[in-house]
């Protein structure tokens, strides 16, 4: 069966982990219709700020080192949602907002608009719904998908048994 893997940042993986980030948003969807498995790439530290390295390092216990380069978890995603971007006009300012199918995604996914509106640059997206999160034990390498390049943001990958 045809799934996906996610390239998710070492801070994302660890709310992703701990129940908190239960919405991962995305700029582009698969051509696969849910629900779909996807698999957990958790990026390197190196590119984080020393702050929030030592902050990250701290509360998992240094379990990021652990985790970082390696397919840390898998997911069901039953349901993505649009992520529409609407630009208006009032007093000859341009405003942008972001219309979702459930006004908990922006919680949900961790974000704040900012962050949100940064990463989309002002485009629609879209929002995996995760659900029964399976964290490994011991993290899987890429190699174990016969990958040998992490994907920059998704790629698609056969489903390991």
């Amino acid at each position: 069966m045809k799934s996906i893997m996610m390239s998710v940042q070492p801070k994302w993986v660890d709310k992703i982990l701990k129940g908190e980030k239960t919405i991962e948003v995305r700029k582009k969807k698969p051509k696969l219709e849910p629900p779909f498995k996807v698999y957990i790439y958790c990026t390197t530290v190196k590119n984080m700020n020393l702050n929030d390295y030592v902050k990250l390092h701290s509360t998992t216990n240094g379990e990021c080192d652990r985790r970082q380069s390696r397919v840390v978890a898998e997911f069901m995603c039953n349901e993505i949602s649009n992520i529409f971007c609407t630009k208006f006009w009032k007093d000859c300012d341009e405003y942008v907002h972001y219309v979702f199918k459930d006004k908990l995604t922006l919680e949900f996914s961790c974000l704040e608009f900012p962050e949100l509106d940064k990463y989309l640059k002002q485009k629609d997206g879209c929002s995996y719904h995760i659900s029964d999160l399976v964290v490994y034990d011991i993290p899987k390498k890429l190699s174990d998908f016969d990958i040998n390049k992490a994907p920059q943001s998704w790629c698609y990958v056969e489903e390991i048994k």
